[in-house]
């Protein structure tokens, strides 16, 4: 099996791949020390900051509307309970 070589360098062997995109990368074309270039690495850190961001809570959401559902539901119960026993 044939070595790859440098996407650049095309008589280069590639000693590595970026990071972002796979492309195989020799010694002379590494970027910030594991990408092919400096869009790789911005994109790259991009991704990073995006998956590193809080997850906000709050709003809505079917955890609150369930909450919501089961207690009206209980209430509704009870009442309906109360009714038959002559206690309303």
């Amino acid at each position: 099996m044939p070595a790859q070589t440098c996407f650049r360098h095309t008589r280069r062997p590639a000693d590595y791949r970026c990071q972002q995109c796979g492309r195989p990368i020799c010694e002379r074309c590494i970027n910030n020390a594991r990408f092919c270039s400096k869009e790789c690495n911005a994109r790259y850190s991009s991704f990073i900051a995006d998956y590193e961001r809080p997850v906000r809570r709050g709003g809505g959401g079917v955890g609150r509307a369930l909450l919501v559902l089961l207690l009206t539901a209980a209430v509704v119960g009870g009442l309906v309970y109360a009714q038959q026993r002559g206690l309303l």
